[in-house]
């Protein structure tokens, strides 16, 4: 398993070695992405995070506020294994881009962001028209950490939790 604790953005470590990486995940590898490291953009760097994750930050599309999430009930899952519920203030990254219908992609942390965590005006990291449809006028609750069981039975997980290490 590969992990990436990092910046992201243009700037992730991941985007010059794409091809690298293809190559250990087609052997089994597992990709985990913390904080920072789920940014990537658009194009062939997001879309071999889909591959590996199932999800991953876009900028101009997902927002990075801090915020105070309450997971009041966790799923069944490998992950989730002697985990209770909990809440944390965090800077918890949302509204990502994910595989079309979810494939193979089970959230781990979702919970409804509140309406300041949109206070900020539109800007690459802080909003946009889309996240405030779907937060504030469709009230979607926002996966903030996910896991992947590839077709090739690799995995991935994503969070976007870490801002601040005591969490």
């Amino acid at each position: 398993t590969i992990v990436i604790y990092s910046d992201g953005g243009a700037n992730h470590p991941f985007n010059t070695h794409l091809d690298e990486l293809k190559a250990l995940t087609d052997k089994g590898a597992g990709i985990v992405c913390i904080h920072y490291g789920v940014e990537t953009v658009a194009g062939k760097p997001g879309n071999a995070f889909m591959d590996w994750t199932g999800g991953f930050f876009e900028p101009h599309w997902s927002v990075n506020p801090h915020w105070t999430a309450k997971y009041s009930a966790l799923p069944v899952h490998a992950t989730t294994r002697g985990v209770k519920p909990f809440s944390t203030n965090d800077e918890w990254y949302y509204h990502m881009r994910f595989l079309e219908n979810m494939s193979g992609v089970s959230p781990i942390l979702t919970d409804l962001p509140p309406p300041e965590s949109l206070s900020r005006p539109d800007g690459p990291h802080s909003g946009n028209p889309e996240v405030r449809k779907a937060v504030l006028e469709r009230k979607e609750p926002q996966h903030t950490a996910w896991a992947r069981e590839r077709p090739d039975g690799g995995r991935g997980f994503g969070t976007s939790g870490g801002h601040v290490h005591w969490n």
